[in-house]
């Protein structure tokens, strides 16, 4: 396992898992602090992937997640099929376009299930008491 692991053909998906984890890791860790991007304007151009669903960290996570999953589990089949594997500069793409649209499935599934911006803010109607006077500014 650890030959095919580590194998040349490999190195590409393997370093995305292990990046994968190394992101993971410093989230958990809280190193980071909290990295988000806003994409402003017309982001129906990148909704296919997800952008705007989930945090861009754990878009980039989910997808080289299944990135190298992707490309080693291709890897393996080709293995066990045809006696060899495909080099990385074909292997690689291939897995990409692969997982491109897995990362917008999984975007998609895993939206509902995570919790959206919350704040501690309380609104200011929440604030006033029935029959209160109070005086506008």
């Amino acid at each position: 396992m650890a030959a095919f692991l580590f194998a040349t053909e490999n190195v590409v998906f393997v370093s995305a898992i292990v990046l994968m984890l190394l992101i993971g890791a410093v989230q958990a860790i809280g190193i980071a602090g909290d990295f988000d991007l806003d994409i402003d304007g017309d982001a129906d151009l990148l909704g296919w992937l997800g952008v705007g669903r989930l945090p861009l960290l754990m878009l980039l996570a989910i997808f080289l997640a299944l990135f190298g999953m992707i490309g080693l589990i291709g890897q393996h089949l080709l293995l066990d099929l045809t006696g060899a594997m495909l080099p990385p500069l074909i292997a690689a793409p291939a897995a990409l376009i692969a997982s491109l649209p897995a990362t917008g499935l999984a975007a998609r599934w895993l939206a509902p299930l995570l919790p959206r911006d919350q704040s501690s803010a309380v609104p200011l109607d929440a604030l006033m008491v029935r029959g209160s006077a109070h005086a506008r500014i």
